[in-house]
C-alpha cells in the first residue's frame, strides 16, 4: 500500500539512522585503533601541543564518524602555553589577528605566535606517525597503508589523512576510512578558539561538545549513509551532503537534489539517474510503496 512520500522519508530516516551494513562495524573498530595510533605518534611531537582522540575522530569522514560536528572539519590542538591577543571581540572581522606568547619556541616569532609555523611543525609530526602506519594491523585482521597530504583552500591549509587496506598483494579500491581537517588551536588561559590562515589568526567561541548528539550532524550522517548505499564515493558524498543541507528546510528535497548532484561525476551515472527520476516521480504523485523506498536506498 502506497503511503506519502513524506511519511515515507521520516521512516527512511529512521531507519537509516539507526542502520549499519555488517561490515562497517568492523571498518568503525579499525578506525578507532588508527585513532589511538596516530594520537600516539602525535604524542610524541613533544610539549607544545596535545591531541584528543576524540578531537581526531570527529573529523573522519568515512564509517567511523561520518561527518563531523562542526560546519568546518576541525583538528583542535591544545596549546600547551598561554597567550595574549588584541582582545577584539568574538566574530568581529579583521584582516589578522595577532597573538603573543612570553614562551621561547619554535612556533614564536620572538612573542608574535607564528601560524605557519604551527602549520610546519603539525605537518612534520603527522607525517612521522603516518610513515610508522605503513602496514598497520588491527585486531580484526585488517592491514592499512596510512598516509597524510596538505591542500590549500581558500588561504587554510587542509590535512587529509588515508588509511587505504592492504587485500591480497595490492590495496582496496575504495578506501575505508579518512580523516580531512584543518586545525584549530586551544590555549591554556584563554576561553576562544583560533584557526589559521595566510591572512592571520581568528578567534571564535568554543566548539559544541562532540560528544552530544547535533541534528545538523545526525542530518549529514543519514544523508551520507544513503548517498553511499546507492554507491556514491564517500568523498563525493560528504561534499555534496555539505553542498546541500542549505538547499532546503525538507530533508526530501535535500536528498532528491543531492542525488542530482552526483549524477554526472558519479561511477554509475545511468543507475544513479534512474534514481533521481523515481524520486522525482515519487514527489510528483506524493505517494511510494514504503518497502520499495527502502530497497531502492538498501535500508533493511
Amino acid at each position: 500500500m502506497a503511503i506519502s512520500l513524506t511519511d515515507a522519508i521520516e521512516i527512511l530516516v529512521e531507519k537509516a539512522t539507526l542502520y549499519e551494513r555488517p561490515e562497517l562495524a568492523t571498518y568503525r573498530k579499525d578506525a578507532d585503533e588508527i585513532t589511538r595510533k596516530i594520537v600516539e605518534g602525535l604524542g610524541e611531537a613533544g610539549p607544545i601541543f596535545i591531541t584528543e582522540f576524540e578531537d581526531l575522530k570527529a573529523t573522519s569522514l568515512f564509517w567511523t564518524h561520518p561527518f563531523p560536528q562542526f560546519r568546518v572539519p576541525v583538528l583542535w590542538l591544545n596549546m600547551t602555553f598561554q597567550i595574549e591577543d588584541s582582545g577584539l571581540a568574538v566574530g568581529e572581522k579583521i584582516p589578522k589577528l595577532k597573538l603573543k606568547t612570553n614562551l621561547r619556541c619554535s612556533p614564536a616569532n620572538g612573542s608574535d605566535i607564528n601560524g605557519e609555523h604551527f602549520n610546519t611543525l603539525f605537518t612534520f609530526h603527522i607525517n612521522r606517525a603516518c610513515e610508522e602506519m605503513q602496514n598497520f594491523g588491527c585486531s580484526s585482521g585488517n592491514r592499512y597503508k596510512v598516509t597524510s597530504d596538505t591542500t590549500l583552500q581558500d588561504k587554510r591549509l587542509f590535512y587529509t589523512i588515508t588509511a587505504s587496506q592492504y587485500v591480497g598483494n595490492g590495496f582496496n579500491k575504495i578506501t575505508p576510512i579518512f580523516y580531512h581537517f584543518i586545525l584549530g588551536f586551544k590555549f591554556m588561559n584563554n576561553n576562544h578558539c583560533y584557526s589559521y590562515s595566510s591572512d592571520g589568526f581568528a578567534k571564535f567561541c568554543r566548539p559544541l561538545d562532540i560528544s552530544k548528539p547535533h541534528r545538523l550532524a545526525q542530518m549529514l550522517s543519514v544523508l551520507g549513509k544513503l548517498l553511499m548505499n546507492l554507491n556514491i564515493n564517500p568523498a563525493m558524498a560528504v561534499d555534496t551532503a555539505y553542498r546541500v543541507m542549505s538547499y532546503s528546510t525538507e530533508f526530501t528535497e535535500i536528498l532528491i537534489e543531492a542525488i542530482r548532484l552526483c549524477v554526472p561525476s558519479a561511477s554509475n551515472p545511468r543507475d544513479l539517474s534512474a534514481v533521481h527520476i523515481k524520486m522525482l516521480n515519487w514527489k510528483k504523485d506524493d505517494a511510494v510503496v514504503l518497502s520499495e523506498l527502502l530497497e531502492l536506498f538498501s535500508i533493511p
